[in-house]
């Protein structure tokens, strides 16, 4: 942390804030937004950058990303270097792109929402697998999605697809770009600029059927499989009450929600699309 905060200083961002406990990065944003910040840099992981970007939704500041944690989703997403250095280089060069975002209810998201399954092993990763994520890091959600194929059950639930189609299933994905849980690829076709986002829907919820998708995701199959669904929407409407969700790696709560796409909602730091 050291050498990361003199090379911020270096580049001449001397406002350091350091967070300690979950949504201060939110409030911080916010605040920097409300100061007029025009930039605001960010060392973390997925679920830091959802409560950054939180923060900013609706203001002119730009976004940049230091990637710091488990997975960097957004980060590989759109082509950010794992070295801080050449982070920082990518930054001070000046190039931006402007990136849609999901809203889930009153949450933006710039990655993804789970609803069942997924959600309920990103629960099972903070809840009982916390201490074990610093020595696993991205694994500790492998171990939590196996532990969580045997207890967790769903009856099948309906989902409203942009007000005009109803289909059903057991496990739900709504993405924003074609990334999930690191480098797997959920929706190979999605782009984080294209002004929707894709749901992913898992079909079925017996035992054997999630580890089916489980490995079929983890080996780029599933998109084959019959029973999984993969549609571009700008929205989505889940009535039922009590699913448990999670919005970019982080569980936020359950079921009933609403997705939005809102296209071109956030200007951030990247190498230009091709590059």
């Amino acid at each position: 942390m050291d050498a990361l905060t003199t090379l911020l200083r270096e580049a001449g961002y001397a406002d350091l804030a350091f967070t300690s406990a979950p949504m201060e990065a939110e409030a911080l944003a916010r605040r920097a937004v409300e100061e007029g910040t025009e930039v605001i840099l960010v060392a973390g992981g997925d679920g830091t950058l959802n409560e950054v970007v939180n923060g900013m939704a609706g203001s002119k500041a730009r976004l940049g990303i230091l990637p710091a944690g488990c997975r960097n989703v957004l980060a590989r997403e759109i082509g950010i270097p794992a070295d801080f250095e050449e982070a920082m280089g990518l930054i001070v060069a000046g190039k931006t792109r402007r990136i849609d975002l999901g809203r889930a209810n009153q949450r933006y998201f710039a990655v993804m929402i789970g609803i069942g399954f997924d959600a309920a092993a990103v629960r099972e990763a903070e809840n009982n697998l916390r201490h074990l994520k610093k020595i696993l890091r991205g694994y500790a959600y492998h171990l939590a999605g196996l532990r969580t194929i045997l207890r967790f059950r769903v009856d099948s639930f309906p989902v409203e697809i942009d007000g005009a189609e109803t289909l059903s299933g057991c496990a739900a994905v709504v993405a924003n770009g074609h990334f999930y849980g690191g480098s797997h690829e959920l929706v190979p076709g999605a782009r984080i600029d294209d002004g929707v986002l894709d749901l992913c829907l898992f079909e079925k919820g017996g035992r054997l059927d999630y580890v089916r998708y489980f490995l079929g995701v983890l080996a780029g199959r599933h998109q084959g499989y019959p029973d999984v669904t993969i549609r571009r929407v700008t929205g989505v409407k889940i009535a039922t009450a009590g699913l448990p969700i999670h919005v970019d790696g982080d569980f936020v709560g359950f079921t009933p929600v609403e997705v939005r796409v809102r296209p071109r909602a956030l200007e951030i730091f990247a190498p230009a699309t091709g590059e």
